[in-house]
C-alpha cells in the first residue's frame, strides 16, 4: 500500500503550501490555555509526518532558529524539492527523509511537537493506529500532537460523491484528463444542488464550493485517494485512550467552544452532554462538521477545560482587527474574518488601537497591558484584558501564541524580507510569511521583496528601480504594504 501511495504522490503532487492551525506556537497557545506546560517551542523538537516538500515545516524551522525539525514523506519527488530549498535557506535545523515513518521510528527519536495534518484519514487502519502508538511512544512527557482526519457523519455527503466518482468509467468523458473530468462532474452536482430546497443541497453547495476552489491535486488526494477512512469523534477519541491518549482540544479554538452555535442551543446541548466528547459530538451534528484538527497529549497529563484567564499573561498576542466603527450610539471593530464586534467597555478600547497599529508583529499581553494604562491614564485590570482577549481569540479575532515571532511591522533603514519568501518570490507570487499564512504577492510587490536583502536603503532601491517605479514614494508604499504582510525581518 505504501507503494501506492508514493506513487500517487510522486504523480500528483498534494498543494504545497503552510497550514497556520499545525503551527506549534498556536498549539502550545491553546495547549496552555487548557492546564497544560508544553515544551518551548524555541528549542522544540518538531516532527512533521507526511511533510510533502517541508512548505509547512520549513517557516517554522527558519523562525525558530534553535528548534529541530524533521519532516518525513514517502514521495521521492516532493522531499527532493525541500532538499533544494533547505540549501537555498542554509537552515542547519531541519532534516527531510524519504521513507515510511513506521521504519524510521526507532531512530528518530522522541519529539515536543508531532503535526500529522492530511494522514490519518488516508492511509491504512493499521499505520492510523501506529501512528497513535507512536505518539504515545515518542511524544516527550508534556509533547503535542496535531492529528488531522474526516470526520463523521459531515464527511458523508463527500463520500457518497467519491463513491460515484471511483465507479467504472466515471472519470473518463470529454477531456482527456480524468480530473479535469471529475471536476465538470462535482461542478454539475454542486449546479444542481444550488437549485434544490431544503438544508442538506445548502450543505452539499458549501462543502464542494470548497472542493472546487482549490486545484485537482488537492481533492484528488482528499476525496479520490485509494485510502479514505473517515472516523467519528466519539471513535476517534477511543482510539486515543486505548494508545494511553487523550484530547486536548480542537486547533481551530472557535469550534471547541461551539462558536458560531446560538447560544440557546449550546447550553441546551451543554445540559444534556456528559463529557466534552459527547458534547463535542453534538456540536458537530449541529454544523455537519466534516473535518477535525485535533491537539493531543498523553492521557496522565490533567486537562482543565475551565480556561482561566490568568494563563495568558506571559503569551503573545497579534490583533486580526481590520477597523474602527463608531457611529455614536454604537462603537464596534471589525476583524479580518469579516466578523463585527461590538465594545461598550471604555478601557478595553483602547486597545484596538494599538493592536491594529502593532499588526503584524506579536505583543506580549502584558505590553499590550501596559500601553492601554498608559494610554487611558491608569492600571487596567489585566485579568478582565485576558478574558478579553480571550473572548476574541474564541471569535479569530486575534492569534495567541507562546513565543515572539521575528516580524518587522515597519520597513527599517534597509529593509530585509524573509528569506524564504524572497527565494520563493524568485519563481513565484505565492510565498509564505512570518505568521505562517499563504501570501499571494502583487508583480511589484514581488520585485521589490526578492531585492531585500538589508544591502539596499529605500534610495538605493528606488535607483535600482527607476525604471519600473515613478517614485521613491511608490517604493515606500510597496515596503509598508510588505510589512503588513508580515513579510519583513528588518
Amino acid at each position: 500500500m505504501n507503494d501506492v501511495l508514493r506513487e500517487s504522490y510522486n504523480e500528483l503532487a498534494y498543494p504545497a503550501t503552510p497550514y497556520p492551525q499545525t503551527h506549534p506556537g498556536r498549539l502550545s497557545a491553546i495547549a496552555t490555555l487548557f492546564g497544560m506546560k508544553p515544551p518551548s517551542i524555541q528549542h522544540a523538537r518538531v516532527l512533521e509526518i507526511g511533510c510533502a516538500d517541508g512548505s509547512n515545516l520549513l517557516p517554522i524551522a527558519a523562525s525558530f532558529p534553535h528548534s529541530e525539525c524533521i519532516g518525513i514523506d514517502l514521495s521521492e519527488r516532493q522531499v527532493d524539492v525541500g532538499h533544494r530549498l533547505i540549501e537555498r535557506l542554509e537552515l542547519k535545523n531541519v532534516e527531510l527523509i524519504t521513507g515510511d515513518f513506521v521504519k524510521h521510528a526507532d531512530r528518530l527519536g522522541s519529539f515536543d511537537y508531532v503535526i500529522a495534518h492530511g494522514l490519518y484519514s488516508w492511509v491504512p487502519p493499521a499505520v492510523a493506529e501506529e501512528l497513535l502508538a507512536f505518539c504515545h511512544r515518542q511524544l516527550s512527557p508534556n509533547g503535542i500532537a496535531y492529528i488531522s482526519y474526516n470526520t463523521l457523519p459531515g464527511w458523508s455527503p463527500r463520500g457518497a460523491l467519491r463513491e460515484l466518482l471511483l465507479r467504472e468509467d466515471r472519470l473518463r468523458g470529454e477531456s482527456d484528463d480524468p480530473w479535469e473530468n471529475a471536476r465538470r462532474y462535482l461542478q454539475t452536482v454542486r449546479d444542481a444542488s444550488a437549485k434544490a430546497p431544503g438544508a442538506f443541497p445548502s450543505l452539499l453547495v458549501a462543502s464542494l464550493d470548497v472542493m472546487l476552489s482549490h486545484p485537482a491535486s488537492y481533492w484528488r488526494h482528499d476525496l479520490l485517494e485509494a485510502e479514505q477512512h473517515p472516523v467519528s469523534f466519539p471513535e476517534f477519541a477511543k482510539r486515543l485512550a486505548h494508545n494511553q491518549l487523550q484530547y486536548v482540544a480542537d486547533s481551530e479554538f472557535h469550534a471547541t467552544l461551539g462558536r458560531g452555535i446560538p447560544t440557546e442551543v449550546l447550553m441546551t446541548l451543554q445540559s444534556v452532554a456528559r463529557d466534552r466528547v459527547e458534547l463535542e459530538t453534538l456540536m458537530d451534528l449541529m454544523v455537519f462538521r466534516s473535518f477535525r484538527q485535533s491537539i493531543v497529549c498523553r492521557k496522565q497529563i490533567a486537562i482543565d477545560g475551565s480556561l482561566d484567564p490568568e494563563r495568558l499573561r506571559e503569551m503573545y498576542v497579534t490583533g486580526l482587527i481590520e477597523g474602527i466603527e463608531d457611529s455614536g450610539d454604537r462603537w464596534s471593530y471589525r476583524t479580518t474574518r469579516g466578523i463585527t464586534l461590538a465594545e461598550n467597555d471604555l478601557e478595553l478600547r483602547a486597545a484596538i488601537p494599538i493592536l491594529i497599529q502593532h499588526y503584524p508583529a506579536p505583543l506580549r499581553i502584558v505590553s499590550l497591558a501596559q500601553q492601554v494604562s498608559e494610554k487611558i491614564g491608569k492600571a487596567i485590570d489585566i485579568d478582565k484584558l485576558c478574558r478579553w482577549v480571550l473572548r476574541l481569540f474564541s471569535y479569530d479575532a486575534v492569534d495567541l501564541q507562546t513565543a515572539t515571532l521575528p516580524i518587522c511591522n515597519h520597513p527599517t533603514e534597509c529593509p530585509i524580507g524573509f528569506l524564504l519568501a524572497r527565494i520563493k518570490g524568485e519563481s513565484s507570487l505565492e510565498v509564505t510569511n512570518l505568521r505562517h499564512d499563504h501570501v499571494t504577492l502583487t508583480e511589484s510587490e514581488r520585485a521589490i521583496l526578492v531585492l531585500l536583502d538589508g544591502t539596499r536603503s529605500v534610495p538605493e532601491l528606488a535607483r535600482e528601480m527607476k525604471a519600473s517605479f515613478n517614485s521613491t514614494q511608490d517604493i515606500v508604499q510597496i515596503l509598508n504594504s510588505l510589512a503588513r504582510r508580515a513579510l519583513l525581518v528588518g
